[in-house]
């Protein structure tokens, strides 16, 4: 069947009884209903287009709150992630809905299979907070001269951490059983005393720095007179994420959620990156507020 073409409707334009028993014959003959003259022609997005001979197809979306479940401006009613405090997996606080809900795909999952896509968008407002200097004699600490005299001066690298990681459930169509989305470390792995995960597989995870640490004064990597480090408050940021997932072969998700833990540092060996659990800075005073956010997921078909 070819494209069927038309000049566009102009305003002020009478409606004549001959050109609408013509388009009611050209899309009444058989074929006339195809990919070209419906679904292409229905979706003013070129960008879906792949090389003109197949395209993009959205099967399912889902949207849902998470955080405090509302729009909320004014930062009121906020919920608080406390930092983990043993060496174990960290403790995670699920970001649902207001409600305490995950985030459902349907009554009986998303059927996905080979030749699709898996897609994942969110967002959140959150704004970590300290007392005192909790980094002090934590990991992540390095040690740089100090001028030219022997000795060092103790800095941290003020790299620590929260994360905001992604999950599903792919097993349960009451959402009991949660867990990372593939691809994604759990972060549990034995490292270093500590648990921790490679950052190279971190895919569906969000860092969200625990605060901001810089020194002034200090010249060639060296500390001199009048050095000092500096501390700052992160103060509302966002933390905004995207995942996809592209399955080999059948598989259907039930649900979808972010979970918050930390706080974390990194590290590293001879071969690896690590984002590392760090009890040390615990303490009721660091916690990580969050806010209302959204997640959204979208189930496309690549291909005709």
């Amino acid at each position: 069947m070819s494209r069927i073409t038309r000049v566009p409707l102009i305003p002020g334009t009478l409606s004549q009884a001959g050109t609408g028993n013509a388009d009611f014959t050209a899309y009444t003959q058989p074929g006339g209903i195809d990919q070209y003259n419906l679904r292409d022609a229905a979706v003013d997005l070129p960008q879906l287009a792949n090389l003109g001979t197949t395209g993009i197809i959205t099967l399912n979306s889902a949207s849902a709150p998470i955080g405090t479940g509302a729009s909320n401006w004014q930062h009121t009613g906020l919920s608080p992630q406390a930092p983990s405090s043993a060496i174990t997996p960290a403790t995670e606080t699920p970001l649902v809905d207001g409600a305490g809900n995950p985030t459902p795909l349907g009554p009986l999952g998303w059927n996905l299979d080979a030749g699709q896509v898996l897609r994942v968008y969110w967002d959140l407002s959150v704004r970590p907070e300290y007392d005192g200097t909790p980094w002090v004699g934590a990991d992540g600490e390095i040690d740089i001269q100090v001028g030219m005299t022997p000795g060092v001066q103790v800095v941290n690298m003020g790299a620590h951490c929260w994360l905001i990681s992604l999950q599903w459930d792919v097993t349960s169509a009451a959402l009991v059983n949660f867990t990372e989305v593939s691809g994604q470390t759990a972060y549990t792995s034995a490292i270093g005393g500590t648990v921790g995960g490679k950052l190279s597989d971190s895919p569906a995870s969000v860092p969200v720095p625990a605060w901001k640490l810089s020194t002034i004064n200090v010249a060639d990597g060296t500390w001199q007179g009048g050095s000092q480090e500096v501390a700052r408050e992160v103060k509302w940021t966002s933390a905004n994420g995207a995942w996809y997932y592209l399955p080999s072969g059948a598989i259907t998700v039930y649900g979808l959620r972010l979970v918050i833990h930390g706080i974390y540092h990194p590290g590293q060996t001879a071969t690896e990156n690590y984002l590392l659990l760090d009890t040390v800075v615990g303490g009721v005073a660091q916690i990580l507020k969050y806010d209302g956010g959204t997640l959204t997921a979208i189930q496309q078909r690549l291909g005709v």
